[in-house]
C-alpha cells in the first residue's frame, strides 16, 4: 500500500513559517517536556498546555495552537500531542541542531596515524567531529548536534560519532540516505591514493596505490557518504562475528585503525565484468574474505 499525502502539506517554507513565533515554539517545547516526563501518556489538555506555555490570553493561545494542529500537533480524545513532524522538530530543538559556537580542544587519542605515525587527535567544532593527525591526514569526520555535544566529553562525543557512522553505513549500503531517507545511488570507484592529501612525501610513497572507494549520493538531498571499499563490509554479520570470535567488540573500536579499511593492499580486484572486489579482514593470522559487487553488496564470504 502506498502512502498518500496532501500537496499543501509538502511546502517546506509554509511548515517552517508555522514555527516562526515564540508561542508556537513554546507549545512544541511543552509537549516535548510532557513526553519526556510521561512517555506513556504524552498528551496535555488545552488548559494544561496553556498553563505550561504561560499564555495569559486564551483566545490568542488558541489561535497559535490551531496553526500547529495537523502539521506539528494533533488533538486526541485525551488532549494534545505531537505528530511525527512535531517529534522531529522537537528532537532538533532539544539536540541543539541549530546551535553554534560549541567547540572542544583537540583530544589526543593515544595512537599514531596509520599513514605517517604522527600523533592523532579528535576535535569538535560547530557540529562536526574531526579526527586527524598532526600532518593533517584526516581519518574520520561526522556530524553531532552541538547541543548534544555541549554537556559531554570529547571522548564520548567521538564515540557517538563513530556509532552514528556505523548506523549510517548500514542505511547507505541499503541505498537509503541516513539524513533524509531518500534513495541513494551507489558505486565502487577507483582512486589514486596519492591524490588524497596535500602531502608530497606521502603522495610519492602512495603513487600507484589504488584505493577502491564506496560512494553513495542521495538523489533527494544530495547527501554524500564516501568510505574505503573495505568499509562496506564493516557491519556485515560475518565481520562482526569474526571480531567477536577473537574477543573484540567491533563497535567499540576506531574504524580508521582497521587495515582492511585503510590499507589498499587488503582489497583486491577479482574481476571487472562482472565487477568483483575482495576484502581481506585479518585478525591474529585468521582471515575472513568478503567479495563485493559494483554496488557494494557482499556476494560471497570465506573464512580460514
Amino acid at each position: 500500500m502506498s502512502a498518500e499525502s496532501d500537496p499543501s502539506d509538502a511546502d517546506p517554507a509554509a511548515a517552517f513559517q508555522l514555527l516562526g513565533d515564540d508561542t508556537r515554539v513554546a507549545i512544541v517545547s511543552a509537549l516535548t517536556e510532557r513526553r519526556r516526563e510521561a512517555p506513556e501518556d504524552p498528551t496535555l489538555s488545552f488548559s494544561e498546555l496553556r498553563h505550561q506555555v504561560g499564555a495569559p490570553d486564551s483566545g490568542r493561545f488558541n489561535y497559535h495552537l490551531d496553526k500547529l494542529r495537523g502539521q506539528f500537533v494533533e488533538r486526541t480524545g485525551e488532549g494534545y500531542t505531537l505528530t511525527y513532524a512535531g517529534e522531529q522538530m522537537a528532537a532538533a530543538i532539544v539536540s541543539g541542531a541549530y546551535s553554534t559556537g560549541v567547540r572542544f580542544e583537540p583530544f589526543d587519542l593515544g595512537h599514531g596515524c596509520p599513514f605517517c605515525d604522527a600523533p592523532v587527535a579528535a576535535e569538535f567544532e560547530d557540529g562536526y567531529v574531526f579526527v586527524a593527525c598532526e600532518n593533517d591526514h584526516q581519518l574520520f569526520s561526522n556530524g553531532i548536534p552541538p547541543g548534544a555535544a555541549e554537556s559531554r566529553s570529547m571522548e564520548t562525543v567521538l564515540s557517538m560519532a563513530v556509532r552514528k557512522t556505523f548506523g549510517a553505513l548500514l542505511l547507505a549500503i541499503d541505498g537509503v540516505c541516513p539524513s533524509c531517507y531518500g534513495a541513494m545511488s551507489t558505486e565502487i570507484r577507483e582512486l589514486d591514493m596519492s591524490d588524497l592529501w596535500d602531502d608530497e612525501d606521502l603522495s610519492a610513497s602512495l603513487a600507484g596505490e589504488t584505493l577502491w572507494q564506496y560512494a553513495a549520493t542521495c538523489e533527494a538531498c544530495g547527501e554524500q557518504f564516501n568510505a574505503p571499499a573495505g568499509g562496506v563490509v564493516l557491519m556485515h554479520p560475518a565481520v562482526v562475528s569474526f571480531f567477536w570470535d577473537h574477543g573484540l567488540d567491533l563497535t567499540t573500536e576506531y574504524p580508521w585503525l582497521f587495515e582492511f579499511i585503510g590499507d589498499p593492499r587488503t582489497t583486491t580486484l577479482v574481476s571487472k565484468d562482472p565487477f568483483r572486489l575482495r576484502v581481506d579482514v585479518e585478525l591474529a593470522g585468521d582471515h575472513c574474505r568478503l567479495t563485493i559487487d559494483g554496488d557494494g553488496q557482499v556476494v560471497d564470504v570465506e573464512r580460514d
